[in-house]
């Protein structure tokens, strides 16, 4: 996904998605929905504003900003 637009409902719904997805799965833990809720509400109210400034000032710095999934050592 890039976070190039500016429309404030795309990582909300992104997010959303992603949650979901793992929900479906049983793949996720009750802190991962306590922290999705905190940040959902945030992104409700700032329309998110501050990750998309962060991608703007990494753009312009030449870095780009990615998530990956972690590895989980047995």
């Amino acid at each position: 996904m890039e976070l190039e637009e500016k429309d404030p409902q795309v990582l909300r719904l992104t997010l959303k998605d992603v949650v979901d997805a793992r929900l479906q799965m049983n793949e996720l833990s009750d802190r991962a929905k306590e922290h999705y809720a905190k940040l959902d509400k945030i992104l409700l109210e700032t329309g998110g504003t501050e990750i998309y400034t962060l991608v703007a000032l990494l753009d312009s710095l030449e870095l780009r900003l990615a998530v990956t999934v972690k590895e989980i050592n047995q």
